[in-house]
């Protein structure tokens, strides 16, 4: 049995790369081995398609000081 979630087609390259960044919670190496490729390969997408490193990092979480 399959764990993993199936994955939408995808219109363009860029909105695979988007998608994957944002289920990997910007978790680059994570993303890059979803893909299937490099981390140092997704990088050069990333920059190629003008896709910011911060697209899905969560924001930081407040504290209660």
């Amino acid at each position: 049995m399959n764990h993993e979630a199936t994955l939408p087609p995808y219109v363009s390259e860029k909105d695979e790369i988007i998608d994957i960044l944002k289920r990997a919670h910007g978790n680059k190496a994570k993303a890059s081995r979803m893909l299937n490729i490099d981390r140092s390969t997704l990088y050069r997408k990333m920059q190629r398609f003008n896709i910011s490193g911060d697209i899905a990092t969560p924001p930081p979480t407040k504290s209660n000081s």
